[in-house]
């Protein structure tokens, strides 16, 4: 760390400085996923699961291959009508980070993207 003042010679303020030498801890991101359930119309999931092709799984002879089909009509249901929502979060806050300044962040954000 190195500091000091210069005389600029164009002022009478002198300039004062200071260097640091430091290098901030970077905490990583992660990813988090949940499912939407906000979205999901109960009567239009129950339809399309009674409409889905479960018949088909019955031509293939393996109990293998009849549960993989099974498990991809299901999560492709699933996935139609309760989408996977994935988020970016920090695994770890900086530690100056109060709960009034993270509500302040999620009000700005909120009223952007209302604005928006």
């Amino acid at each position: 760390m190195s500091s000091g003042i210069i005389h600029p010679g164009l002022s009478v303020h002198a300039l004062i400085y200071g260097i640091m030498n430091m290098k901030a801890k970077h905490y990583p991101n992660r990813i988090v996923s949940a499912r939407n359930y906000a979205v999901l119309d109960e009567e239009r999931f129950k339809e399309d699961l009674e409409n889905a092709p479960w018949h088909v799984m019955e031509i293939f002879g393996f109990l293998d291959d009849k549960y993989n089909y099974w498990s991809g009509l299901l999560n492709y249901v699933i996935e139609e009508h309760i989408p996977v929502r994935r988020k970016r979060v920090r695994s770890k806050d900086v530690p100056y980070m109060t709960k009034k300044w993270k509500d302040a962040i999620r009000a700005k954000r909120k009223a952007a993207k209302k604005f928006a």
